[in-house]
């Protein structure tokens, strides 16, 4: 089996090239390889669209969810599967099934958060406002790029990360560094994390312009005091 994010975020967040999933698929299928995307991270309209996969046309083998198919509210998780793959598990008899179970499955509260999280974020149209506001973030935080410690500006629809590098040196910002800056952003009332050389965000469905412009100058302030006091 092949799995992976269809949009990595663990160091940045960083869109593949558009022929990547695509040339997947074809290599899975060539090779009889199951296809596995994870969207715990992505799904529900994080990347502008309800799943990723839809945005490189793609249909896996077996599709991960969690995380925001509650909004958080409950924790929740679910896997889809082709229907082959679920008659391979359930099995002409039910002593060829392959049976398992989990103490929690099919939660009654979870199941009932899930169906109304998706139904307010069909009736909002919160995927199509992920894609605006997601575009309007993504231009607006370009503004930040010619910071001498700004890198690369990546991302797509509210999952969007800043690159921080010295420039001059073209050292990545020490840690206890990026710490301190992700520490200021959440002073000024920005939740943001820091990881690996990157300051990575991911602002809810319902984030409007205006809010935009509020991060991006809190992010514009974090960077001004880091260059400032930090790295002189």
């Amino acid at each position: 089996a092949f799995i992976a994010e269809p949009i990595p975020s663990a160091g940045g967040v960083f869109e593949p090239p558009p022929e990547y999933w695509p040339k997947i698929q074809e290599i899975c299928g060539r090779y009889d390889v199951l296809l596995i995307v994870d969207e715990i991270l992505t799904g529900f309209g994080k990347a502008g669209a309800l799943f990723a996969c839809e945005l490189y046309n793609i249909v896996p083998d077996i599709l991960l969810l969690a995380k925001a198919i509650t909004s958080g509210y409950f924790p929740l998780s679910a896997v889809l599967v082709k229907p082959e793959i679920y008659d391979s598990f359930l099995g002409p008899t039910s002593k060829e099934a392959f049976l398992h179970g989990q103490t929690y499955q099919g939660h009654p509260i979870g199941c009932a958060a899930g169906l109304k999280n998706i139904e307010i974020i069909e009736e909002k149209s919160l995927v199509e406002n992920a894609q605006d506001v997601g575009r309007y973030l993504g231009e607006q935080l370009k503004t930040l790029s010619d910071f001498k410690t700004v890198a690369n500006i990546t991302g797509i629809g509210l999952l969007r990360s800043i690159g921080l590098r010295e420039k001059a040196t073209q050292k990545d910002i020490p840690y206890d560094i990026g710490v301190k800056m992700r520490e200021k952003a959440y002073e000024l009332g920005l939740i943001c994390r820091f990881q690996v050389n990157s300051l990575v965000m991911s602002p809810p469905l319902i984030l409007t312009r205006e809010e935009v412009d509020r991060i991006v100058e809190i992010l514009k302030n974090t960077l001004i005091e880091a260059e400032n006091s930090y790295l002189r």
